[in-house]
């Protein structure tokens, strides 16, 4: 059985594009443990470009052509991540539906729901929560996705992490946890979310001694200040 190379310019892209086509018999792409595609750099160069771009079509027309959903970047990330940080919701349910998966790290330990959480992208937060997204899955920092979008202020994507079992008082390396984030950055509304926990500790201290109340009094954000400082 032979073989050919052809080159293709894909969906107005405007690269010239290297597919292995078998004759006689389906394409058959290999990939390795990592996910990359040998041979095939190009159209996993192009996956990425489209899941940053929000080309939802270019997207279903790559992986027709075998280019792995979970294929990455020489910084881990992966298509899922690159729609998730920038919202673009089509491409985020393509692959999706295609078995992409969300748990993947980069090389920050960072993954799709954070990356969609950090930017306030509800709607992808709750299609990856909707799927088992690991809520409370730490970065080499130890932030998780609810620290991220309480110390942002994206209050619904914080109420949508807790309402999905979120750990409010989960600690990052620096133990600050979200609430101290949230006050220390004058996140009103998302400190009022994190509030709404019966089992939220104001009192928790972090590396340096501070709570979220003395974060908060530093920062001079009174209405805060006042919020901690009720009897809970």
């Amino acid at each position: 059985m032979r073989h050919c190379l052809t080159t293709l310019s894909l969906f107005g892209m405007g690269l010239g594009l290297c597919c292995a086509v078998w004759m006689g018999g389906a394409a058959a792409a290999q990939y390795d443990q990592d996910g990359a595609i040998p041979g095939n750099e190009p159209l996993a160069t192009a996956m990425m470009e489209a899941a940053w771009s929000g080309r939802d079509a270019d997207v279903r027309a790559l992986l027709e052509l075998g280019v792995d959903v979970n294929t990455r970047d020489t910084a881990g990330r992966t298509p899922l991540m690159a729609a998730s940080t920038n919202g673009h919701i089509p491409v985020a349910e393509v692959l999706l539906a295609r078995g992409a998966d969300m748990n993947i790290r980069d090389k920050n330990g960072e993954t799709a729901l954070m990356n969609a959480a950090f930017n306030g992208h509800l709607v992808i937060v709750r299609a990856l929560l909707a799927k088992d997204a690991d809520v409370n899955a730490p970065t080499r920092y130890g932030e998780t996705a609810l620290m991220m979008a309480a110390s942002r202020g994206h209050t619904a994507v914080v109420r949508a992490l807790v309402r999905n079992d979120a750990e409010v008082n989960a600690k990052d390396n620096d133990d600050d946890t979200a609430l101290m984030l949230a006050a220390w950055n004058g996140r009103t509304p998302a400190v009022l979310a994190l509030m709404n926990k019966p089992e939220i500790d104001v009192a928790i201290k972090n590396g340096e001694g501070e709570t979220a109340l003395s974060l908060a009094a530093r920062e001079g954000h009174l209405v805060i200040v006042r919020i901690l400082a009720r009897p809970q």
